[in-house]
């Protein structure tokens, strides 16, 4: 058996990595809260979120970065994520706790998302109409299939519960998706050069 890492695990590993090499200084701050999902309607309210309390502050080529993981919270939209990197660019570093909280309560949805985790351990990106997703498509899309362990395995014949509420019902997940160990080295590496590159 090929020694593998969860979805979880290999996002959690690639934030801590990215810090590991580069100087940088980790702000913390009260729970904030970015909205990826919006079920509500007159008489209820169902609101998904991804939340961090903190994040690593980089300067790169000039560019001061804060790069944050956060992790899914609230009602079921967007229960199908469960982890995200997100990265925003900051004017200066005088008042950092306070710029990166407004920067990031701005991340809606995923436009700012480098890597996106899905309960089934996919992994995604923020797709044509994130600041970051062309560019981490081609990256990544060229080189996951070296990073797979083990692909997601569905029930044909069930679907996800959650996804009921949803206008995509999905098959059920039996099995999540795993990755080698090394891929969580990769993705830091990515992250920083495409921060680089903006």
């Amino acid at each position: 058996m090929i020694n593998a890492i969860s979805i979880e695990k290999l996002i959690i590993q690639s934030y801590y990595l990215l810090g590991k090499r580069d100087e940088n200084t980790e702000i913390s701050f009260e729970e904030l809260h970015s909205e990826i999902a919006d079920d509500s309607d007159h008489h209820r309210t169902r609101v998904g979120y991804m939340s961090c309390d903190r994040a690593k502050v980089f300067q790169w080529n000039g560019k001061i970065w804060a790069v944050s993981k956060r992790i899914k919270t609230g009602q079921y939209p967007g229960s199908e994520y469960i982890m995200d990197i997100v990265a925003v660019n900051l004017e200066s570093r005088k008042n950092l706790e306070k710029d990166i909280q407004e920067a990031l309560g701005k991340t809606y949805r995923f436009r700012n998302s480098l890597v996106i985790g899905r309960k089934d351990g996919v992994l995604l990106t923020s797709g044509k109409r994130g600041r970051f997703g062309p560019i981490m498509f081609n990256i990544i899309g060229q080189n996951i299939v070296n990073f797979i362990a083990e692909e997601t395995k569905y029930d044909n014949e069930t679907l996800d519960a959650d996804s009921l509420c949803s206008n995509e019902p999905r098959l059920n997940c039996i099995k999540s998706r795993t990755y080698k160990p090394e891929f969580s080295k990769f993705l830091a590496e990515t992250y920083k050069k495409v921060l680089k590159s903006c």
